[in-house]
């Protein structure tokens, strides 16, 4: 059985309970015929994943919690017995002693720093929707003669046959709010997710937002994530994935090693920065 890997500082398991489990998981694996592979397929884990969870081999996975739920996971698949099932549910992950003094050092303070920020950015754009609602809301109830002025002004009505849009429609459209008449297409959106990430074959993914919030799922599939955020980590267990930024397709070949798609923080600052369209170059004139 091979060394265990190391642990991130600020979280830990239980090394040899997780090392008497995972050869356990191997003897039964071996005893129904079963290859690597085969498990692999069931759980939605790589081979690399299943065979650290029977050698104990951590740094396969993106955190020890994420190792500890797909162990769980390969244990009811194994069908081990209730005593088994009672020690691996008793198991979980806890702070890292190495990790005590710097619960609130510098990379604390910097995480904090960064939360206040997303606070205060998300309570500006709240401020400014509610002010743009509230003046389309005015607008729409704007007097006759204000409205008929608005008409004059607007010059002649369009050759397509459509009755003139008056200054006053366009301000509610443009507020986000339905003018009498107009198409719900007409109403402005929200804001457009940050990307999207669609995956070709059955697999799992974890994401890491601005706020260090993790999110881990499973994805059919054909199935597609929206990224509502830039993140500031993403990992996807398998190479077959999409991934479109602003609407721009992402080599992710770049960024896959063992079978796995791996994105951190300034990847992606990286990509958003390429990721706007560059103009046509402008046709020089021949004289």
């Amino acid at each position: 059985m091979s060394k265990p890997g190391t642990l991130p500082r600020d979280e830990s398991l239980d090394a040899r309970l997780c090392a008497e489990v995972g050869a356990e998981l191997r003897r039964v694996r071996s005893a129904r015929g079963l290859t690597i592979a085969d498990v692999g397929e069931k759980l939605l884990l790589s081979p690399r994943q299943v065979k650290a969870l029977e050698d104990v081999e951590f740094a396969a996975f993106h955190n020890p919690t994420f190792h500890l739920n797909a162990l769980k996971k390969y244990a009811v698949l194994a069908e081990l017995d209730s005593a088994w099932q009672y020690r691996l549910a008793a198991a979980g992950t806890k702070p890292h002693p190495a990790a005590a003094h710097e619960k609130n050092g510098p990379l604390q303070r910097a995480g904090d720093s960064g939360r206040w920020k997303v606070i205060v950015v998300s309570a500006v754009v709240a401020i400014g929707l509610i002010g743009a609602v509230a003046y389309g809301l005015w607008v729409r109830h704007e007097s006759p003669a204000a409205a008929m002025h608005a008409t004059s002004d607007a010059g002649p009505a369009p050759s397509s046959g459509s009755p003139p849009r008056t200054s006053s429609q366009s301000n509610i459209l443009a507020a986000g709010v339905a003018a009498p008449g107009a198409s719900a297409d007409a109403v402005a959106s929200g804001p457009a997710p940050f990307g999207l990430l669609k995956a070709v074959r059955p697999t799992w993914i974890v994401v890491r937002d601005a706020e260090n919030t993790m999110t881990e799922r499973s994805l059919a599939a054909g199935e597609s994530l929206e990224l509502e955020s830039q993140p500031i980590y993403l990992v996807v267990g398998t190479a077959d994935a999409e991934l479109t930024i602003a609407g721009v397709p992402v080599d992710v070949s770049r960024f896959t090693a063992n079978g796995e798609i791996r994105i951190n923080a300034g990847d992606f600052d990286a990509l958003v920065q390429g990721a706007s369209p560059i103009p046509a170059p402008t046709p020089s004139v021949v004289r």
